[in-house]
């Protein structure tokens, strides 16, 4: 499986919602989601979602596709994930896969 999977939405050109890690944007850039934390309740939200016109939905989707295609998608990569393991092998066992 293709470890982009978790980024589904992201290539399903859908705008998802976040309410995780606060650190979330050291890793994906802050433009490529929406952030549940800068709205006080559902409410709001909702009320933000029916705001956003072709334009502004056009860019979140334009800015997770371009997220994905860049340098910092890498360690979210499955060739990252294997080096991670062949990592952990060497160091356990000694074996260079």
């Amino acid at each position: 499986m293709d470890h982009r999977e978790d980024f589904r939405l992201f290539l399903c050109w859908h705008h998802p919602i976040y309410w995780g890690a606060p650190n979330i944007t050291d890793r994906i850039p802050a433009e490529c989601f929406i952030d549940m934390r800068r709205f006080s309740n559902y409410q709001d939200l909702r009320a933000y979602l029916k705001s956003l016109d072709e334009n502004a939905i056009r860019t979140y989707r334009q800015n997770a596709r371009d997220f994905l295609s860049s340098p910092q998608f890498k360690p979210f990569s499955k060739e990252a994930f294997v080096d991670i393991f062949r990592r952990i092998i060497r160091e356990d066992t000694g074996v260079a896969l």
